[in-house]
């Protein structure tokens, strides 16, 4: 059997204007992907009638399946039910089973149900119900021109859950879903074009394919196999890999890079504390963020003026005064003072220039300071990156500080070479 050709529809006018960012069609296209299946187009379409009903028409006559998500609300720019039956060429009918499960759904509640509710019960009389346990608005199912069409609300959660409950089982069932394999790899300190360069350097089955998605400060490196011996040509494939590549990988599949920290942390009793200046918290925030962090984060501070890295991380005034706030000395300060104020295992420490002003010839925007105290020294490097923008140097310097506490843990060199980023110095004591 081929693979099906599946084509995705988002509608709604707030999507099309770009007031709503369009999560759905991305989830939709991961999840199919994951299948096995094709995803041949993405489309979005407005809350208009002829619109509508002619992209059905016009996709039925080039895709297996396709997913339909928003429109099926009880308002009247909620036209989406409608549409399909005219594309259809047939009558609306109501389905007097989702008519009373929303007659019940609001007397449960003690309140009386809107008469456009109803609207939501009414489909092509050829539709096919698509449970919706948490939402008013049934999903269906419905043949246009021999096509198979799935439609489903744009309540991201509601659809989600119909999607992953009742039509990509159903999906996977009827059309022989092709066994696959896909490993995410996200790397952290090499472009794009030099990791191709790498990986294509390899030897490869042809039922392997590779895929690259860069979205600063990571690269997203997709290794996808096919055919019934897709997990062992993946797995292979990984185990081949030159030990660059694989240095460079910080996480993989749904891990982030402080996931993969705080499992070294918990299995070793590691406890972590950090000191922040020009990441004003995006640090501690990464470690935060992981359910179950309070296992071996102790504690961040926020010590964004010279005061404050005095008052709390200890920094002696005079190295403020000779070497500048931003510089490999006050790093290793700080990340000492914490550690000691912290009792920690280990802490992390930045400071820097994150712009658009307070650069200078010898410290331009982008110059960063990291500190890393361990129990047996201290590693401390003063770094400069290209001008990013204020938010994007603050997001790089938070990945170049866990990328510092990850090599450390994984027995790797601390002071990594990255592209784009030049190191002024960097000291062990």
């Amino acid at each position: 059997m081929s693979v099906p050709r599946v084509e995705i529809i988002s509608t709604g006018e707030e999507v099309i204007h770009g007031e709503l960012v369009d999560t759905n069609a991305v989830w939709l296209s991961q999840k199919v992907v994951e299948l096995g299946f094709h995803v041949q187009r993405r489309i979005t379409v407005g809350d208009r009638m002829s619109d509508l009903v002619s992209v059905f028409r016009e996709r039925a006559a080039h895709a297996d399946v396709v997913v339909v998500s928003g429109g099926l609300g009880p308002t009247t720019d909620d036209l989406t039910a409608e549409a399909a039956a005219l594309a259809k060429g047939e009558p609306r009918v109501i389905f007097e089973e989702w008519a009373q499960h929303l007659r019940d759904r609001f007397s449960l509640r003690g309140r009386e149900m809107p008469d456009n509710n109803l609207k939501q019960a009414l489909l092509a009389e050829s539709a096919v119900l698509v449970d919706n346990p948490i939402g008013t608005a049934c999903g269906f199912r419905l043949d246009i021109d021999g096509t198979r069409f799935y439609f489903t609300p744009g309540v991201p959660r509601e659809m989600k859950r119909m999607m992953s409950e009742i039509i990509l089982p159903e999906m996977a069932h009827d059309f022989g879903a092709q066994k696959r394999c896909l490993r995410r790899l996200h790397t952290f300190g090499v472009s794009e074009a030099r990791m191709d360069e790498w990986l294509n350097q390899m030897p490869r089955h042809q039922d392997i394919s590779l895929g690259f998605r860069a979205h600063l400060p990571l690269l997203e490196v997709k290794v996808l196999g096919v055919g019934d011996q897709a997990t062992v040509l993946v797995e292979q494939f990984l185990a081949s890999m030159p030990e660059k590549v694989r240095e460079s990988v910080v996480a993989r599949d749904d891990q982030s890079m402080a996931q993969v920290i705080g499992d070294m942390c918990r299995a070793r009793a590691i406890t972590i504390s950090t000191a922040e200046s020009c990441t004003g918290g995006l640090l501690a925030d990464a470690f935060i963020h992981v359910a179950g962090s309070s296992d071996y984060f102790v504690e961040g501070a926020i010590t964004y003026s010279n005061r404050a890295k005095q008052n709390r991380c200890d920094v002696n005034p005079q190295l403020l005064d000779e070497y500048g706030a931003v510089s490999l000395e006050v790093a290793r300060a700080m990340a000492l003072g914490m550690q000691r104020r912290a009792e920690s295992t280990l802490a992390l420490s930045t400071t820097g220039i994150a712009g658009p002003g307070g650069g200078s010839d010898q410290k331009p925007v982008g110059t960063l300071g990291l500190g890393l105290a361990t129990e047996s020294g201290c590693y401390s490097q003063l770094l400069v990156m290209p001008d990013f923008g204020r938010t994007s140097v603050r997001l790089v310097s938070t990945f170049l500080a866990l990328d510092m506490l990850r090599r450390y843990l994984s027995g790797l060199d601390v002071f990594a070479p990255y592209e784009m980023i030049k190191r002024l110095q960097q000291h062990v004591s």
